[in-house]
This record gives structure tokens, C-alpha cells and sequence, in this order.
């Protein structure tokens, strides 16, 4: 050898820091869907089976936020602060959106629980919904059940102005929630549904079906998953005031008749 290491010698190595990365990344998918990116947010078309978050139970090939730190690895992107800013099921497809920076992450936090960022869902219900409904209710969480317990239910046939609900409703209670179903088409005793969420507790709109007599296709919680085989929901459209900026999922639910 040219030269033997001694002790206090520093040995670096420009590939190496590639090479670990590479090494990390192998293995996890990077053929998602990108729906819009700049330098602040990503939004990605999430499929259904593939949670945002490690949950410990999930190997990372499976996990949405190590997926867009592997595509954009491989992009030459910068991926050092990556955080989904907002709920999504395991089960749902659709819109999911990242920041890429703390003052975003922040800020979109914030309009999330404001209510100023506007999340339509297209879902596939079991039952007959003939009209246009909205569904004002507490969600209760329980540390014994996955399930939410949902309370004090109202259903009233004429929808509020949203902003005008949360204004004097939403931004009241820490349980309240506000749900707009908007039946499209029936067939073979089921409703395909646009839905509007007021507001973003956990489980809302699976929850909300279910206790109203509607439970979601293909729930695994709240409904009778023996119908279908696939939760069908799908977070369709985001509006992101903040940016002017509307996102539209490329997933849909094709009914079967």
C-alpha cells in the first residue's frame, strides 16, 4: 500500500454518503404519483394499503413518506424535511399532501384545523341516499377500541355556509364535526357520494356513514367489508387557499351494474 493508516487519521469518501443512501433506499417503490410540486408542497396521489406514517407494523416498501423521500433521492431532489400535513386513512386513496418546510408544515397545520383548506371525497355508500344531507356530530375517541364513537347527531336537509359553521361551530368544541354528502348516481342498492368535510376528526367520514345507516363499502371498522373487498373512498380534490391552488386525485370509483 501507498500509505498505512495511523491513529488520528481521517479517511473520507464523496461516494460514500451516496452509497448509504442507495443502500437505505432499496428496495421502497419510487413509482408514485406526483400530482403537483414546487418548493414548498408535494402532493401525492396515494393508493389505497400504503400508510403515510411508519407505524412499526408496516415494513418501509409499504410507507408513502419513505416512498417520496426515495423518489425524490433518485431525482436529485432535496428531501433533508418531508411532513404530511394531514390525515389520511391506510385504506384511502387519493390526495395527500407533504410540506417541505417547517414555516409550511406550520402554516398548512393550521389551516387544516381551520378549515381553510377544502377536502372533497367521492365514496361508494351501502343504501339509498336520495337527497343531499348534512350531518352535524361530536366524534368521541376511546383508548379501548379503534372505533370513534359518534354522539349527538343532527341531520338537517339544508347544507350551512361553510364558513359561517365553522365560525360559530367548529371552532367552539374539539368534538364537533361537520359532514355534506351529495348522492351523484344509484345503482344495485348503493350511492355513489361526493362528501365535504367542515372539518378533519379522525375516522369522520367513515364514522359519520355508518351512524347515519350509509357505512362506507368496504370499511373494515364500520362496515361490512364482505360487500367489497376495498375500502371506497377516495380524498378527490383539495383546495388550498393559502396558494389559490385546487388538486385533483386520478382515482375514481366506477360503479358495477
Amino acid at each position: 500500500p501507498d500509505y498505512i493508516l495511523k491513529s488520528g487519521d481521517i479517511v473520507s469518501s464523496e461516494n460514500l454518503k451516496e452509497h448509504s443512501l442507495k443502500d437505505k433506499f432499496k428496495g421502497i417503490s419510487k413509482r408514485i404519483s406526483i400530482l403537483y410540486m414546487d418548493k414548498d408542497i408535494i402532493a401525492v396521489d396515494k393508493d389505497a394499503d400504503i400508510s403515510v406514517h411508519p407505524d412499526g407494523k408496516t415494513g418501509f416498501e409499504n410507507v408513502l413518506l419513505e416512498q417520496l423521500k426515495a423518489f425524490l433521492f433518485s431525482k436529485g431532489e432535496d428531501y433533508s424535511f418531508l411532513a404530511p400535513v394531514h390525515r389520511i386513512d391506510k385504506d384511502t386513496r387519493g390526495v395527500t399532501l407533504f410540506a417541505r418546510n417547517f414555516e409550511t408544515a406550520r402554516m398548512l397545520g393550521e389551516d387544516f384545523k381551520s378549515g381553510n383548506i377544502i377536502r372533497i371525497y367521492l365514496c361508494l355508500l351501502e343504501g339509498i341516499l336520495k337527497k343531499p344531507i348534512f350531518v352535524e356530530a361530536d366524534i368521541i375517541h376511546s383508548e379501548k377500541s379503534r372505533r370513534v364513537k359518534v354522539i349527538n347527531k343532527k341531520i338537517n336537509e339544508n347544507i350551512p355556509d361553510r364558513d359561517e359553521w365553522i365560525n360559530k361551530t367548529f371552532t367552539l368544541s374539539k368534538t364537533i364535526s361537520g359532514t355534506c354528502f351529495y348522492p351523484e348516481k344509484i345503482i344495485n342498492g348503493k350511492t355513489l357520494c361526493k362528501i365535504e368535510i367542515f372539518s378533519g376528526r379522525h375516522h369522520q367520514i367513515r364514522a359519520i356513514s355508518s351512524a347515519i345507516g350509509f357505512p362506507l363499502s368496504g370499511d373494515r371498522i364500520y362496515g361490512n367489508q364482505t360487500q367489497n373487498k376495498k375500502q371506497a373512498l377516495v380524498c378527490k380534490r383539495m383546495i388550498i387557499k393559502r396558494k389559490n391552488l385546487i388538486i385533483e386525485s386520478r382515482f375514481n370509483i366506477e360503479l358495477k351494474g
